[in-house]
């Protein structure tokens, strides 16, 4: 059963040095065009919750709960500490109440009168795609499941600077165009992968620079979406692991993961930015995300 549906998965071995633009434009058009198994997702979850009991606080739990009541898209950004970041998250959004809406289950949509449900496209590197990998020939099916979103990082998973800059952009598009139908992201910036603190200097724009685009879009009268948004959240958190190996985080008898949520940034449709500021506005929203994370991963080792 695993073999067939992995030959039903399109290869990324060589992606992208061994493809051309179009080809890559090709791969990016498919992948904008997956859907997400809601019941595959949600069953995940429930299974993460009871697995890696994450433990959640808020810098603001009211402007949390607002952000996710809200019609507008969100784009959860946080450190990258360790390889169950992304299912820790999952977690989360599970067992709190306060973030239940970001992944709804098709009853509570329905229950707001919606034809899909609000979920959540995790974006991960592309190397978790690639059979030869020895995750990637394993996650690359639960990817598939989820919708994740293969990033190509800078200067990691492609010689070919031209290539790699392209396919970032491909996928930062796909990004974008799922915010403006409401779809929200979840994406660790590269740069915070580290074991302790990370440096906000030291980190990528890219999440800045696709919500910023997405609002600025909205203010143009991009064609109403089922919510018809106002405006982007930028909801920056940390994680943090009392315990370091993976067995020692799967032990009912240890403390979970712990999660901080900082206060949500909101990026409004009606904040017109002069294109010539536009790379200051860029720069602007991400040193704030940034520097928000970083204040909750100092929470953490406090706490």
């Amino acid at each position: 059963m695993y073999f067939y549906f992995m030959s039903k998965m399109p290869s990324y071995e060589g992606f992208p040095d061994k493809f051309t633009k179009e080809q890559i434009d090709e791969r990016y058009d498919l992948v904008a065009r997956q859907k997400q198994n809601y019941r595959v997702t949600r069953a995940l979850s429930y299974l993460l919750r009871g697995a890696v009991r994450p433990n959640v606080s808020y810098q603001n739990r009211e402007k949390v709960e607002v952000a996710v009541k809200s019609k507008n898209p969100i784009a959860l950004v946080a450190n990258h500490q360790y390889l169950l970041d992304p299912f820790v998250t999952v977690a989360a959004v599970t067992k709190e109440k306060s973030l239940a809406d970001i992944q709804q289950s098709r009853r509570s949509a329905r229950r707001e009168g919606r034809a899909e449900p609000k979920h959540t496209w995790p974006m991960a590197k592309v190397d978790l795609y690639r059979e030869s990998d020895k995750v990637g020939r394993f996650a690359r099916l639960l990817l598939k499941k989820v919708a994740g979103i293969p990033i190509v990082r800078e200067g990691k998973d492609c010689e070919d600077e031209d290539k790699g800059y392209y396919s970032r952009r491909q996928g930062m598009r796909v990004v974008k165009q799922n915010l403006l139908q409401s779809i929200n992201s979840l994406s660790f910036p590269q740069g915070t992968r580290e074991e302790s603190r990370f440096d906000p200097e030291a980190t990528k724009h890219g999440i800045a620079s696709i919500a910023v685009a997405a609002a600025v879009e909205m203010s143009r009268a991009y064609p109403e979406t089922e919510l018809n948004p106002e405006g982007v959240w930028i909801m920056p958190f940390a994680i943090s692991y009392p315990q370091r190996s993976t067995l020692a985080i799967l032990n009912p008898f240890k403390r979970g993961a712990d999660l901080h949520f900082a206060e949500p940034m909101f990026i409004s449709a009606d904040d017109t930015v002069p294109d010539s500021s536009m790379r200051q506005f860029v720069d602007q929203t991400h040193h704030e995300a940034m520097g928000r994370i970083d204040e909750a991963v100092e929470f953490l080792e406090v706490a």
